[in-house]
């Protein structure tokens, strides 16, 4: 269970810190981690959505290896799907799955999806107890100049 918060925390790091190919395999470890720990814990499971955020960077600045596109889709597809599952019950995941969406949708280069889940993401977060998830969707939106 730990090892599916602490593997999203460093590929959040990684992606943050632009270190892509780290960011990927932390990806890559959250899948395999949450495929083990079946429970829908949704503090566990948002590694998810730093899943996502790891991939969709390393797409938009060209660092997903050659050969390796369409498994990086995938992952991508399969915890897009699994978290906004589980946020269908635990509606504290909304805001961060509207983010994960929406920057989903911005490296398929689909600006107008994008902009629509950001607003999703800022509407579900902004009188929220998570401030921090507020607070990176903000960034998130300033980087795509979204606000």
């Amino acid at each position: 269970m730990t090892l599916c918060i602490h593997y999203g925390h460093l590929a959040y790091i990684a992606t943050h810190e632009k270190q892509f190919d780290k960011a990927l395999q932390y990806a890559d470890k959250i899948m395999y981690e949450n495929k083990i720990y079946q429970l829908g814990v949704p503090h566990v499971k948002i590694s998810f959505v730093n899943a996502v955020e790891a991939v969709c960077e390393a797409f938009n600045n060209n660092a997903v290896p050659k050969g390796k596109e369409s498994h990086y889709w995938n992952v991508a597809k399969t915890a897009l799907n699994q978290i906004t599952k589980l946020s269908k019950t635990h509606h504290m995941l909304d805001g961060p799955v509207a983010r994960a969406l929406s920057q989903y949708a911005d490296a398929q280069h689909d600006t107008q999806k994008a902009r629509l889940w950001y607003n999703k993401s800022i509407a579900a977060l902004k009188d929220s107890p998570y401030k921090w998830e507020y607070e990176a969707t903000l960034a998130f939106g300033k980087s795509k100049s979204f606000e």
